[in-house]
């Protein structure tokens, strides 16, 4: 290819692009003022970022404190890394599920030569509607977690604290059945939305399809945990 015909073939293209980011900016531009006029957000607010940029300023746009009520598509769920002493708990409870007419998902993540190793020690193959091979994303988890009436939270014995799963119960409102005792000394207990769990496991069924809330959870948003943070 002659050197002229190449740097015709280049002044094209880039008077192309040129044209095609002109458009896309002039859009975008366009879009702005148009949703501007129409009252639809105020824009000019935002310039005073620049000036005002704090922690503690008063948010440019409200958040929607009310969402989409998500339907609760299983009574009982729990996601967590297998153990022994979890998975023979769950054992138990499952039994009861199903004689009581409870529909569950359980997730307790064991890798493929775990799953063999475990099977031969025990002497049994794990039970597979318990124990899984693929590990959830976290997206996921919180997804099953909205979608659950209460959420089994089975502590080890070397546990300390609350588990992130906790608050994600919270900020869905699903009630929490744990095996953590520690849990009655927290600020945000209550025993409307949270049980400790007991041996004989057993379910009530009132407490599970009562519609409450937690009382004050917004403190616990991340917004408020990051002003902490500052504040410190």
């Amino acid at each position: 290819m002659e050197y002229e015909t190449l740097m015709t073939i280049q002044g094209y293209a880039k008077f192309a692009l040129v044209t095609l980011v002109f458009i896309v900016f002039y859009s975008y531009a366009y879009s702005i003022y148009k949703r501007d006029k129409k009252g639809e957000r105020d824009f000019e607010k935002y310039s005073n970022l620049v000036l005002d940029d704090s922690i503690e300023s008063k948010p440019l746009e409200d958040r929607k404190e009310e969402k989409e009520k998500i339907k609760k598509e299983y009574d009982f769920s729990t996601v967590a890394s297998y153990s022994e002493s979890r998975y023979k708990m769950l054992l138990n409870i499952k039994k009861i599920l199903i004689q009581n007419d409870f529909n569950y998902l359980f997730h307790l993540f064991i890798r493929e030569i775990g799953l063999y190793r475990e099977s031969k020690r025990l002497k049994h193959k794990l039970d597979k509607d318990i124990c899984k091979t693929m590990k959830l994303s976290n997206m996921k988890t919180s997804e099953i977690i909205a979608k659950s009436k209460c959420v089994l939270d089975l502590i080890d014995s070397t546990h300390e604290g609350q588990s992130l799963r906790i608050f994600e119960c919270i900020a869905n409102d699903t009630k929490i059945l744990t095996t953590n005792d520690s849990i009655k000394s927290e600020e945000f207990y209550d025993g409307k939305m949270i049980k400790i769990l007991d041996e004989d496991f057993t379910i009530d069924s009132e407490w599970l399809n009562y519609e409450g809330c937690y009382a004050n959870k917004d403190q616990y948003h991340v917004s408020n945990w990051v002003k902490s943070f500052f504040d410190n």
